[in-house]
C-alpha cells in the first residue's frame, strides 16, 4: 500500500479526522502563542518608552529651573546695564557740549576732566558687563535649544505611546 493509499484509508476509519483537529488545535495554540508574545513586546515596549518619557520630564523640570535662573541673571544684568548706559549718556551730552563751547576756567576744566574720567570708567564698567552678559547669553541659549530638543523628544515619546500628555516648550 503507498501512502496515498493509506492516507486515504486513515481518514475513511476517523483517525485523519481526529489528525487534522489536532493540527488546527496545535496551529491555534501557535497563532496565539504569537499574538500573546507580540502583545507583550508591545506592552514592554510601551513601558520602556513611558519610563523614558518620565525621565525625560524630570530632566526637563530640573533644566526649566536653570532656565529659569539665567533669565531673571539676564534681566538684572541687562537692567543694570540699562543703568549704565543712562548715566553714559548723561555725561557724554555734558562732554559734548562743553566741546561745543568751552568754558574757561580752571572749575571748569575741572569738571570737564572728572566728566570724561567718570565716562571712561562708566564705559568700562559697562563693556565688562556686557561681556558677561553676552557670555551668559551665549550659554543660555544653547541651553534652552538643548532643552527644546529635549520637548521634541518627550513630545515624539508622547504622542507615539498613545498618550495624551504633552510637553510644552519653554
Amino acid at each position: 500500500m503507498d501512502i496515498d493509499n493509506q492516507a486515504q484509508a486513515a481518514l475513511r476509519s476517523g483517525i485523519g479526522s481526529k489528525l487534522i483537529k489536532i493540527a488546527i488545535v496545535i496551529a491555534s495554540i501557535g497563532l496565539i502563542y504569537g499574538c500573546v508574545h507580540f502583545f507583550l513586546a508591545l506592552a514592554e515596549k510601551h513601558r520602556a518608552e513611558q519610563e523614558k518619557l518620565g525621565q525625560l520630564i524630570a530632566s526637563l523640570n530640573a533644566e526649566k529651573l536653570v532656565l529659569d535662573r539665567l533669565e531673571s541673571e539676564l534681566f538684572t544684568q541687562n537692567k543694570a546695564m540699562s543703568g549704565l548706559k543712562t548715566e553714559i549718556d548723561a555725561l557724554k551730552k555734558e562732554i559734548t557740549a562743553f566741546e561745543s563751547k568751552p568754558v574757561p576756567g580752571a572749575a571748569a576744566n575741572t569738571k570737564y576732566k572728572n566728566d570724561v574720567d567718570a565716562y571712561n570708567k562708566l564705559a568700562d564698567q559697562y563693556n565688562a558687563q556686557s561681556s558677561t552678559y553676552n557670555l551668559k547669553y551665549k550659554e543660555y541659549s544653547s541651553q534652552i535649544e538643548a532643552y527644546n530638543a529635549k520637548v521634541n523628544e518627550a513630545n515624539g515619546l508622547s504622542k507615539g505611546s498613545g498618550s495624551t500628555r504633552t510637553v510644552v516648550a519653554n
